[in-house]
């Protein structure tokens, strides 16, 4: 055999070993990625979905689906939380969100960041809570002194957790959301996650929200 028909007959064998092997791959971290998250559903006792069976269209993008979704009432409070394709294929991306009693008017907090410090040299810094550790890492708007009071040391403390894993996270109106931009390495931190977002939500109140859930299944089953 010349090297010509060698090659002919190596190479196609080559590239289909190669995309198997490819193939074999992606399959095996499906499957790690998804026993993650059922681990998780079981420890927390919270309903996890699918691809195609969430609740609502994903938090990252209003387009893709999220791969998969825990939702539940966790620790007095509704969370949910959704594993997204960020921007490459190769990107996962975790979402949380918590909601709660509403807050009040005007009341939002961020992470601080080059923003922040912009409008710190031109008009001076915003509202401060008085907590050092705190306002080192958030900025917080606030309409008067009634946010600032939603703010307890309950709420810091809380909010600071979230960001021990968060990139970014957004809290308004009635609702905390976060993003971090990646998968949790294993089951035990995505119950961190969950549990650490749960804790935003008691902080705030979650117990209305609580009873908002439980009137609606009341209402599912006179229905």
């Amino acid at each position: 055999m010349n090297a010509e028909a060698f090659l002919a007959v190596v190479v196609p064998v080559l590239v289909l070993v190669c995309a198997v092997a490819v193939a074999l791959y992606w399959i095996s971290r499906r499957q790690e990625e998804g026993d993650v998250w059922r681990a998780a559903a079981e420890t927390l006792g919270l309903q996890l979905l699918g691809r195609g069976e969430s609740s609502g269209p994903a938090m990252g993008s209003t387009v893709r689906p999220a791969l998969n979704e825990l939702r539940g009432v966790l620790e007095g409070v509704e969370v949910r939380m959704t594993r997204e394709v960020g921007l490459g294929l190769e990107v996962r991306e975790t979402w949380g969100e918590v909601r709660f009693a509403p807050l009040p008017a005007g009341l939002v907090v961020r992470p601080a960041g080059v923003g922040t410090a912009l409008r710190t040299m031109l008009d001076g810094a915003g509202p401060q809570t008085g907590d050092e550790a705190f306002d080192r890492v958030f900025a917080v708007e606030s309409d008067g002194v009634e946010g600032l009071a939603a703010l307890t040391a309950e709420a810091r403390a809380a909010l600071r957790r979230v960001m021990t894993f968060a990139e970014t996270l957004e809290l308004r109106g009635d609702a905390l959301r976060w993003r971090a931009p990646s998968e949790p390495r294993d089951a035990a931190q995505l119950v961190e996650m969950a549990r650490a977002t749960a804790a935003v939500g008691r902080a705030f109140g979650g117990g209305v929200v609580l009873g908002v859930i439980a009137e609606r299944a009341e209402a599912r089953q006179s229905a």
